[in-house]
């Protein structure tokens, strides 16, 4: 389910063949940044790679383990 999600040496969830982490995607969003600028000023991401950070971090949120 989360193929674009890889781990760290510090064990943060990341952006696969990214050092970008799912936290600093979430972080992006709460800061108000739109789908289309996180895209834009990150041209390594792509579309799949927002949604699936969005997607863990809610299955984190919700105490249910990633698969």
């Amino acid at each position: 389910m989360f193929d674009r999600i890889t781990f760290n040496s510090k064990g943060r969830a990341c952006i696969r063949h990214t050092a970008i982490s799912v936290s600093f995607i979430i972080e992006r969003f709460a800061k108000g940044e739109s789908l289309e600028e996180v895209l834009s000023n990150y041209p390594d991401l792509c579309r799949e790679d927002l949604k699936q950070a969005l997607s863990y971090a809610a299955s984190v949120a919700q105490d249910r383990p990633p698969q």
